[in-house]
């Protein structure tokens, strides 16, 4: 079962270290280092939860990192580039469709005048 330890540093400030054996009885040491005991906590219960293992997707010093993908695209920059008339944005919200964006939303889409 995982372990926290508050360690204090030289300037009096407190980090957490949550501690396992890798695998259980009969691995290696393994530890990650927080900055506050809620973070740690939640850590520790995510090692009890892989029975002793690095948790999956987690990375050592860094967390839950995503892989990045050269093919993503933000969706900030999605939306300018889709309603700006660009080239990627001539067929309108379906490819498939084939209509073309005016730029104006159908009557539905629009809320009813009221004052609110």
């Amino acid at each position: 079962m995982a372990t926290i330890r508050k360690r204090v540093r030289k300037d009096g400030t407190a980090s957490y270290q949550v501690r396992w054996l890798q695998g259980g009885r009969g691995g290696t040491w393994e530890a990650e280092r927080f900055e506050d005991v809620e973070q740690a906590d939640a850590f520790k219960k995510l090692v009890d939860a892989h029975k002793q293992q690095w948790p999956y997707g987690w990375v050592p010093g860094r967390g839950f990192v995503e892989p990045e993908d050269p093919d993503d695209v933000l969706l900030t920059g999605w939306a300018r580039a889709t309603s700006t008339g660009s080239p990627a944005s001539t067929r309108g919200p379906g490819t498939t469709t084939g209509a073309r964006w005016t730029g104006t939303s159908p009557s539905w889409c629009t809320p009813p005048d009221r004052d609110w």
